[in-house]
């Protein structure tokens, strides 16, 4: 697979990940993993294996490229809420981070983090969860402007990632796109 191509796709797989209708809880994730192996790869194998036309595939590369442009203005304006915060993406990172391991261990937040640090992450944290919730709104609409449905474009693109023939077709399209 192309460089070009890992970088759609995930692009794609970032977007789907955002559109996750329900958080998925800790102890739903164990469950999940818990699973056996087999289902998991005859889904992928159905997913695989699924039919699409050339203009539902069409389609689905116009929502691709929409939620790409979407996902990177988003990601400017979160960097620029962390910034308005006065905190670096590497500070907010960090932070993030020792706060998460604190709760994991059962604490509040680590003691190595100042209070004020911490209001700032809050309040940096409050701004990104909105934003990610209108870009997550701004592509739904982009999938649904394509007449296509979420579940839908997911099909495709899991197809896309694990059938070799569905990505080459994929590729040929975007650069006969990107040649016009």
């Amino acid at each position: 697979m192309s460089h070009r191509l890992k970088r759609i796709l995930t692009g794609a797989s970032i977007v789907l990940l955002s559109l996750s209708f329900a958080a998925i809880t800790p102890a739903q994730e164990a469950q999940q993993q818990g699973q056996q192996m087999a289902p998991q790869q005859q889904m992928n194998q159905k997913q695989t294996n699924i039919k699409v036309s050339d203009q539902e595939l069409q389609k689905f590369s116009n929502v691709v490229n929409a939620a790409q442009t979407i996902q990177q203005k988003a990601q400017s304006k979160m960097v620029k809420a962390i910034q308005d915060e006065g905190l670096t993406i590497d500070q907010y990172n960090s932070i993030v981070k020792q706060q998460q391991n604190a709760q994991a261990q059962g604490q509040q937040q680590s003691a190595n983090v100042p209070e004020e640090q911490v209001n700032k992450v809050r309040a940096a944290s409050q701004k990104v969860g909105q934003i990610q919730t209108e870009s997550q709104q701004k592509v739904v609409s982009a999938i649904q402007d394509e007449g296509m449905q979420p579940q839908r474009f997911q099909q495709i693109l899991m197809a896309v990632r694990n059938n070799p023939d569905l990505q080459q077709r994929f590729q040929d399209m975007n650069q006969e796109s990107s040649n016009n």
